[in-house]
This record gives C-alpha cells, structure tokens and sequence, in this order.
C-alpha cells in the first residue's frame, strides 16, 4: 500500500478512535453486576494482554501523527529530513501485529455496548414506558395502550391489541388517512423495540420471540427494470421462504398488492394469507380491499377483522384513530378528491 492510501485510510479516524478509546477505558474500570456486561469486560480485560482502550488510544496517536501531511510545509521538512511518513507506516504495521487481529472485537464490544446504552436511555428518557414480557406461547402479542414512540405523547391515540397462535392473521381496513399504515408501524416498531431488550410504548406488552418481516413502502428501481408491483411480490417471496424454512414470522404488509388491478388484488391477497395459515406465522395486513374480509368467515378464529373510521362533518373529515373490531364501513376518497378541487359526480353512486 503506498503512502497515499495510508494517509487516505486513516484521514479523519483520529476523533473517532478517540471516542473508542474512552469508552473501552470506561468500561474497563466500572464494577458491573450484570452477567452480559461482565462478559464483555473481560473481553477487553483479557488476563495477560495489554488493555484494549490501550492499544486503540496507540493507533489513534499514529493516526494523529499521520496527520501532520495536512501541512505542506511541515510534511516537506519532516519527511526530508526524518522520513516521517515511512517511520509511522512502520508503527503502524508493528501496531498491527501487536494486535493480532482483535481490533474487530473490541469494536464488536464498543457497539454491543453503545447498543445497550442506547436502550437504558431512551427508557430513562421515558419513565412513563414500559417494560415487555415475553411469552412462552407460540406467536404471542399482546399489548394494551400501544402508541407510536414518535408521535408527541399531547397528540398520540394508543390503542389495545391482541393475536396469539400461529396461522393468525389480522385484516386492518380503513379510509385514507384513517391511521392503518401508522398502526402497522407501531406494533413493528415496538417489537423491535421489545425484542432488542427496550422499554415499549404502552401502559402493558407481552410478546413472543419471532422475526419480524415488513413489506412497506416498496419502490421501483430503473437500474434493475423492477416495477413497485414486481418489487413487492419479491418481498412476499423472501416471506414465503422464511416461513418455509421454520422460522416464527410476524409479518407487516401494509396496502397489500396495491400495484395490480382489484380482481388480481384480491385473489393474490387471499391466496397468500390462506399460504401463510399453514405456516409458523402471524401478523397483520392492511388493505382497501374490503372483500378480504370474507376470510373471517372461510378461516374463523384464524383472520379477524379490524378497522379505522372517519366521519364527514360538512367539508372536514374527523379521524379518531381507534382500532375497531370489524370491517371498515366509512369512507372518505370521494371527498377528499372534491376537497382537492376534483369535481365529483356524487349523484352517480
């Protein structure tokens, strides 16, 4: 490697190492009770070798010494005269053999505890949260008071929640901007949240450990001839086969099949969700499509479904963001348009 490209590599590392070297010096010198975080301090307190906050606060000096190329005028005279650039080139492979190949641990640990303290502060950010339970049922959420985290506590509608068992499937309906999208993203978020060891938003949660699958908010690619439609259905291939292989599957497909026409929609829709009933999977699928519902009565106590509603009051659509049992019997489409300035033929319907 020339000389460039070990000033190119180790540019603007110098704060960054820094920054690791005082966490792994921390680390190394608190008194845990923890068995994970005992773990990891003898990773970097590893009897017989030299400290880990050590050896990365040594690459950070070459790094910084590196830096002295910056100067035009200092790197002439320094590497004229000391060879400057090729005595720290030696340092730093010296360094390397030094280390034997460990520097990928230590920043394995820096991150397994950033992760952690990450999670301890936004729980103590939010005392109000709460800590999950988990289940020893198959496929088990249960949640009471779910709320988004990312929506202001003064403007946030929690709702309660339930599916326990594999083969469940819930069908969420509701009018545009009724909040179904939002609410697939709540309980997914929250999952993520719970599973990783954070507190939740809600007043109660109790889940099961299962992989968590989405298929929202996918988009066409020109570079690989991809439509939205097509990029989709990948993503409900990729389910299959995680399905397939064994895997407990909580799955989230927000407007399901929405880039094909209503009759393909609703075969396709129903295909699937009939697929995944015999599979180690449950979840949660929202659509416009109201003859899903229908499922409930093919597959009973296997699909139920919920929905959101809005009512007209003059030119102003109301929202309430509740989760309701059953199909979605408001609708708002028709108005919006005439809201937008598009002139609809009401008297037509």
């Amino acid at each position: 490697m020339a000389r460039d490209d070990y000033f190119e590599h180790s540019d603007s590392m110098y704060d960054v190492l820094r920054a690791y070297r005082d966490q792994l010096a921390l680390l190394e010198t608190q008194t845990f009770t923890s068995p994970q975080l005992l773990g990891l301090q003898a990773v970097v307190n590893a009897p017989g070798t030299v400290p880990a906050s050590q050896l990365i606060g040594q690459l950070a000096s070459i790094v910084a010494y590196f830096s002295m190329r910056q100067s035009t005028l200092a790197a002439f005279f320094a590497n004229n005269l000391l060879f400057w650039d090729f005595f720290w080139m030696w340092r730093l492979e010296a360094w390397k053999r030094k280390l034997g190949g460990k520097l990928a641990t230590m920043l394995d640990v820096v991150a397994e505890v950033e992760a952690l303290v990450s999670l301890a502060a936004y729980q103590f950010a939010n005392p109000m949260y709460t800590v999950p339970e988990l289940s020893s049922e198959a496929l088990e959420f249960t949640a009471e008071g779910l709320g988004h985290p990312l929506i202001f506590s003064t403007e946030r509608i929690t709702n309660d929640f339930s599916t326990i068992g594999a083969g469940c499937t819930g069908v969420v309906t509701g009018s545009n901007m009724s909040g179904k999208t939002t609410f697939l993203r709540t309980v997914g978020v929250n999952m993520v949240l719970a599973l990783a060891g954070g507190a939740v938003c809600a007043s109660r949660l109790r889940l099961s450990p299962a992989q968590v699958y989405t298929a929202m908010r996918t988009q066409d690619n020109l570079a690989e001839s991809t439509s939205s439609f097509y990029a989709e259905l990948k993503r409900l291939r990729l389910l299959l086969e995680l399905t397939a292989a064994g895997t407990p599957v909580f799955y989230l497909l927000d407007e399901i099949l929405k880039g094909t026409n209503s009759r393909d929609r609703h075969r396709g829709a129903r295909a699937l969700i009939h697929q995944l009933h015999q599979r180690p999977a449950s979840g949660l699928i929202s659509t416009h499509d109201l003859e899903l519902g229908a499922l409930a009565d093919e597959l009973p106590g296997a699909v139920t479904n919920y929905s959101f509603n809005s009512t007209i009051e003059g030119d102003e659509i109301r929202f309430d963001y509740h989760l309701t049992p059953g199909l979605c019997r408001s609708f708002n489409a028709s108005k919006l348009m005439q809201l937008m300035g598009i002139a609809i033929d009401v008297s037509a319907d």
